[in-house]
């Protein structure tokens, strides 16, 4: 005789806790990025990291780090107004890009350089500036999304004199119930992420005008209206 198994297929389910918001589960998929962003970054007690972007993934990033025990999160980020955020989500310190960007950094440092430096702009002057950052054996990552077409100049020399690691970190990898863990523990706080909050009326007009500067994460709540 021959014995046959039957599997099935039944959709993933995600439930929030009878304490979380749904505004914070909401954060469950990004977050989940960022903790396998984490996970290729190997980020240990004592790193000094240095983000460029102060949006949703930027904010998430530093709080995830903070969480890793790693001594000192800079931020950069073209608005004071976002960099404010970032210091609320851990960020030991914060600097507005511009000219003397990297002087201001190094002289925090005492000259040294960081030993990860992350993208979270996907704007290809800067990623392509990230490497004037790291330190030796820096891990540098790719985490913001860049237009498909857009290079970059890279000197292989510098990369193989400085034992430099490259990582690009796209979205999950079975990381998303350890984003659910940390969320419903409240080891992670979204709030400051939250722009606002609007109804599903609001969502035609919402789309349909230009996004501004300050906004990072627009929820929408079906039975708001």
């Amino acid at each position: 005789m021959h014995s046959r198994n039957t599997s099935g297929c039944r959709p993933a389910t995600c439930t929030a806790e009878a304490h979380e918001t749904l505004e914070e589960a909401a954060f469950t998929e990004p977050l989940a990025c960022v903790v396998w962003g984490i996970e290729r970054l190997r980020p240990t007690p004592g790193d000094r990291v240095l983000i460029f972007g102060a949006g949703p993934i930027g904010g998430l990033l530093t709080a995830m780090l903070n969480l890793s025990s790693t001594a000192d999160v800079t931020v950069v980020d073209v608005m004071d107004e976002k960099l404010q955020i970032a210091r609320t989500m851990g960020a030991r310190a914060t600097f507005v890009g511009g000219p003397q960007l990297r002087s201001q950094l190094l002289d925090r440092t005492q000259g040294r350089r960081y030993d990860i430096v992350v993208d979270c702009t996907g704007i290809p002057s800067v990623i392509e500036g990230l490497f004037a950052y790291a330190g030796a054996a820096a891990r540098i990552m790719f985490f913001g999304v860049a237009p498909q077409a857009a290079e970059i100049t890279i000197r292989p020399f510098d990369v193989y004199r400085h034992d430099w690691q490259i990582l690009g970190s796209m979205a999950i990898n079975y990381t998303f119930q350890q984003a659910r863990d940390l969320l419903a523990a409240g080891r992670i706080d979204v709030k400051p992420l939250i722009t606002q909050v609007v109804g599903l009326d609001d969502v035609a007009a919402i789309l349909g005008r230009p996004k501004t500067a300050m906004e990072l994460k627009t929820l929408v709540q079906p039975n708001m209206n």
